[in-house]
């Protein structure tokens, strides 16, 4: 499968994880900043452990050992 990062990004899954986990709470802060009803944590928060998750799914698909 072909993917934007370069190779050694998807080669080691704690780089891999780590800029998932990055894109993931931007956009949990971006939400949380515009809805009124949460702060940046409580937005960010989850969003650190749905990288989490999603990077270990989309890693086991795009590295064949």
């Amino acid at each position: 499968m072909t993917t934007a990062l370069p190779d050694p990004f998807v080669d080691d899954l704690r780089l891999f994880l780590l800029l998932n986990v990055a894109v993931w709470i931007v956009i949990g802060a971006i939400v949380g900043t515009v809805s009124f009803d949460q702060g940046i944590l409580r937005s960010a928060i989850p969003a650190a452990v749905g990288g989490v998750t999603s990077g270990l799914v989309l890693h086991s698909s795009l590295v064949y050992d």
